[in-house]
């Protein structure tokens, strides 16, 4: 057999035919892969169709260093040449579509592999250079999109070009010209993009003509406009009506849902990416979306009712659910434009489809209700939500029961304040009902709502439903692998929230899921029961180590004695069962050390496939890692032993150029190896650790300095600020401080130079939080830092820079300086800064805001002169209290701060001021809702203050007294106030028991129910 009768029988149907032919093609490539590189190349340009589409995606995935496949880094370089001249006599020729297409995607990975590592081809960019100005230029841009990220110097483009190919009568060509228009666009600077801004009316045009020809090619050029939107979306400002036009022009398309939803995701992007916008449409937008969702191709299914038997899945993913899409699309939408603008209309839209006949219109209107529980902050709004829970799991319609407990998912994770405290007994009951639904999928997902629901409910609320786990054990029983998928994640769920009040459970839990795990012998139950021995871990976890013990060496039997390889997700539950046991049993998992680290420091180490490659292996590799993390961070000096085992496994990883993830996954356990080496049994331990954090910082400056992936970037900071984190004092010279903190300043001022990014926000966050450890650590050897803070920091990113993020980012490194070095570093800088809190205290941004009034409230509890500026800063945080917003999420942050400062000079500062009229003032504005770490607080210095000064807060005063009431009854039993609290505010209320009854008609039925369970607790 030779190599083109291989790959004719590699299509044929005998199967005995296209095995044989598939063992000759791959022992080819392992005897001699260069030679049979080039035979496929050769082959192509005269063999059939079919041959040339499969030659082609063959070539693909040799040159590719992503496919797992590749072969070209292994080849010598004169085969490399041979086939780089071969590449180009192709392109020369004329070849049938798809063949052209695919053979343009492999001239365009080789020409990313080849320039990604600054080798030359200059042939090919003479040929794209030429070929973008005659037949060829189909070819050239399709390879253009590809690698124009490495040759934007050396090719100069003008918008005069693709505004000639958009307008010729040439469907392909429009297809080409926008797809390399989305990468161009990608790469150049911003201002560089401002000339093409008018080209953009006619992408739209070709984009439509192409949905109308060809619905394929027509949706991929709507994902490209999309991304232009994404990354520059201020070329589409002045053609909004242009584009609304498009939009409602391929809603009335007889098209694919698909879409259809594409092109209102382009608005959607814009919006998201563009400021000061006409929002006058959005409305309208929004409801042709719900148009979209009801009319959709969703149907009834026997399938989606009954899914295979060995599907395990994502109920939110699990299906390609148009009304789950299109409730995304109108969030972001609304997120994006403010929720004071868009929320009522959208709410008044679902009323509307929830008294729908058509069962779409129902659950489309289910579903949206459930994506906008984020923004909705009024108790009464969610009161009223109740009964639509309580109708749709209760409807004849399965895909509304399903959608019901969709939407108490949505409740019970996404709802700011404590949905379960308020609304358990009448959800839950109709949670439990769920179990017995008839149609599995509505079952598992009632489960779903159960794990959700109980997750957060805390400790009382869950135990009050814990005997319900019999009921969940029953349904471990004669039921698809998705039922007992969600059971499984319900029993652990139990467990984690109900701790002791699981104890009674706990020994038939354990006997019922190790029978589950004996009567799933079918591999593909294999991801199946590594969930069942994380939920034996998590339901140890529950009852703590004294009744662990009665099953200890039954489940350490388990977990050992699964046999799970490197590729198997399953793996992924036993490296987080043993975190849990090591959790639990503290000091004393060192006995199983020795039975797990080697294995998993060999498998961290070993080679990996390609560059990039993601795979299970690779993810499971990353997995292992954070494993060997939790048992340094748990184990600290106990994990001695494997101290120098560990460096030697990961260091080469934290500079480890072929795979970004794992990178960044090895820079964040050097902060605990140096927990590890200062808590080693030594008397010099301390030292060593010092010098072994310098080591790992010198690494860590050298990656960030090399470093061009987010992820990995985002995790070396992170690491940077443990390591100063577990030292804890000041353990390097002036020139380190310097060198570390001026790099990390530059990272921040370097990417502000490019514009905003929003998926670079923790980067910034956490460059900011490392400077913040500096200044903590460090704050004698910090002067040098403040001066390039002053000097170049604040003016470029704050001052001179029109972008509110880069704002915010700045206020934080403030917040940071008042905190840590305003007592160490006396100059009259300070006021310089406070002026500057001062100004952006009443910024309209909501997030710049929060991060002025944020410092204002260190001020006040760290200045020592604050009597001087008491009445300002007090002035400018009311002030702040006024300010309007679009959004209720981000103006229920920043409003939360500003009480907060104001409740940190109340509690630091009360001999500096006036204290009757800031606390008159103060009290009308409680409580806090969205901060929960600042509610604690606050509402921990009310309750004192009632305690203590009640005369201050009533003052003789009935709506006082009722008002303090309602603060009591909307926060009590939630996140946001802490034991002590509670404690307080229940002997008020007992205190003033006969008060309260006298206003008790004047309380919802809510907050009666709440200030009854106050008074029974003991």
């Amino acid at each position: 057999m030779d190599l083109k009768s291989a790959l004719e029988c590699m299509l044929s149907n005998d199967n005995t035919a296209r095995s044989s032919a598939e063992k000759f093609y791959y022992t080819s490539l392992s005897q001699s892969p260069g030679p049979t590189l080039l035979s496929l190349i050769s082959l192509l340009p005269a063999c059939s169709l079919q041959i040339q589409v499969l030659i082609s995606v063959l070539l693909k995935q040799l040159i590719d260093p992503l496919s797992g496949k590749e072969i070209w880094s292994k080849i010598d370089p004169s085969s490399q040449e041979d086939f780089k001249n071969k590449a180009l006599q192709v392109l020369r020729i004329d070849l049938e579509h798809k063949p052209c297409e695919l053979f343009c995607e492999v001239v365009g990975k080789l020409g990313c592999s080849i320039f990604s590592m600054n080798n030359p081809w200059p042939e090919l960019i003479q040929y794209l250079k030429s070929g973008l100005y005659s037949s060829h230029s189909i070819k050239a841009l399709e390879i253009l999109s590809a690698v124009y990220v490495h040759l934007w110097k050396e090719i100069p483009l003008n918008p005069g070009l693709f505004m000639e190919y958009l307008q010729r009568n040439d469907l392909p060509l429009k297809f080409s010209t926008i797809k390399a228009l989305n990468t161009l666009l990608s790469v150049m600077k911003k201002k560089s993009t401002l000339p093409y801004a008018e080209l953009i009316p006619s992408i739209l045009t070709s984009s439509y003509a192409l949905v109308v020809a060809e619905e394929f090619s027509g949706g991929k050029t709507l994902e490209f406009i999309r991304e232009i939107a994404e990354n520059r979306g201020f070329l589409f400002t002045d053609y909004l009506g242009v584009l609304y036009e498009f939009v409602a022009g391929i809603f009335k398309l007889g098209i694919t849902t698909a879409n259809k939803l594409l092109a209102a995701e382009i608005i959607v992007s814009l919006y998201e990416t563009t400021t000061e916008l006409d929002t006058s449409q959005c409305t309208q937008l929004i409801q042709d979306i719900f148009i979209i969702m009801v009319s959709g191709e969703c149907e009834e299914d026997a399938d989606w009712e009954h899914p295979d038997e060995n599907i395990l899945e994502d109920l939110e993913n699990a299906e390609v659910d148009y009304a789950k899409i299109g409730r995304k699309i109108i969030y972001r939408l609304i997120e994006a434009v403010g929720e004071a603008v868009l929320l009522d209309p959208t709410l008044s839209l679902i009323q509307r489809g929830l008294s729908d006949q058509n069962w779409r219109g129902q659950y489309s209107a289910i579903l949206t209700l459930g994506e906008l529980i984020l923004f909705i902050a009024e108790p009464q709004k969610i009161s009223d939500i109740i009964p639509i829970v309580i109708n749709a799991c209760s409807s004849s319609c399965h895909k509304v029961r399903y959608g019901g407990y969709v939407l108490i998912t949505d409740l019970s994770q996404n709802y700011i304040q404590e949905f379960q405290a308020t609304y358990h007994n009448r959800v839950f009951p109709v949670i439990l009902s769920g179990f017995d639904d008839q149609i599995p999928r509505v079952r598992a997902q009632a489960l779903a709502a159960a794990t959700g629901f109980i997750e957060g409910a805390g400790y009382k609320i869950s135990s009050l439903y814990i005997n319900c786990i019999p009921k969940v054990l029953s349904l471990l029983h004669n039921q698809i692998s998705l039922v007992l998928q969600y059971a499984v994640t319900t029993i652990s769920a139990f467990a984690k929230s109900a701790k002791t009040s699981f104890t009674d459970y706990y020994h038939n839990t354990i006997d019922e899921l190790l029978s589950l795990l004996h009567r799933l012998h079918n591999p593909c139950y294999e991801t199946l029961k590594g969930r069942v021995i994380e939920s034996l871990t998590l339901c140890s976890s529950a009852v703590g180590k004294q009744l662990f013990t009665t099953k200890l060496q039954q489940i350490i039997s388990i977990i050992s004695s699964f046999e799970v390889s490197g590729e198997q997700e399953a793996l992924s539950y036993i490296l987080n069962s043993w975190e849990n046991v090591c959790d639990l049993l503290q000091e004393d998992f060192c006995q199983y050390l020795d039975h797990i680290v080697p294995g998993l420091l060999k498998f961290v180490s070993s080679p990996n496939e390609g560059v990039n490659v993601n795979t299970t292996e690779v993810i499971n590799k990353e997995h292992a890692l954070q494993t060997l993390s939790k048992f340094v961070q748990v184990l600290k000096g106990k994990y001695g032993k494997y101290l120098d085992e560990t460096l030697r496994s990961t260091l080469p990883l934290v500079n480890y150029t072929l795979n970004d993830s794992l990178r960044a996954t090895a820079a964040e356990i050097l902060a605990g190896l140096v927990d590890v080496k200062k808590l080693l049994q030594d008397t010099s331990a301390f030292a060593h650790a010092q010098e072994l954090a310098k080591v790992f910082l010198s690494l860590l400056v050298q990656a960030v300095k090399e470093e061009f992936n987010r992820d990995a970037l985002l995790s070396q900071l992170e690491a940077i600020g443990k390591i100063f984190q577990s030292i804890g004092v000041a353990f390097l010279q002036q020139t380190e401080v310097n060198e570390v903190g001026n790099l990390v300043l530059k990272v921040m001022m370097d990417k502000a130079k490019k514009g905003f990014d929003p998926d670079e926000d923790r980067i910034y966050v956490e460059a900011t939080e490392v400077i913040g450890e500096i200044f903590k650590t460090h704050g004698y050897f910090t002067s040098g830092l403040l001066g390039v803070i002053s000097s170049e920091m604040i003016p470029k990113m704050l001052l001179e820079n029109k972008e509110k993020a880069f704002h915010k980012y700045v206020l934080y490194v403030i917040d940071d300086a008042i905190e840590f070095l305003s007592q160490t570093h006396p100059t009259n800088k300070w006021d310089e800064v406070l002026s500057i809190l001062l100004c952006y205290a009443n910024d309209p941004d909501d997030e710049v805001r929060q991060a002025a009034v944020y410092g204002l409230g260190v001020y006040s509890m760290t200045s020592q002169s604050f009597n001087e500026k008491a009445s300002v800063v007090l002035t400018a945080l009311f002030c702040s209290l006024e300010i309007p917003s679009k959004r209720i999420l981000t103006y229920g942050h920043a409003r939360d701060n500003s009480i907060a400062a104001i409740s940190k000079a109340i509690k630091y500062q009360s001999n500096s001021f006036d204290i009757n009229p800031v606390i008159e003032k103060w009290f009308k504005f409680l409580p806090l809702k969205w901060d929960k770490q600042e509610a604690i607080q606050t509402h921990e210095l009310f309750a004192d203050i009632l305690e203590a000064k009640t005369a201050l807060i009533i003052a003789n005063n009935i709506e006082n007294f009722i008002k303090t009431i309602y603060i009591i009854a909307d926060v009590v039993f939630t996140k946001l106030v802490n034991e002590k609290t509670t404690s307080k505010f229940q002997s008020f209320i007992k205190k003033h028991a006969e008060d309260v009854q006298r206003i008790w008609d004047k309380l919802s039925q809510a907050q009666q129910e709440k200030i009854q369970n106050l008074s029974l607790v003991n």
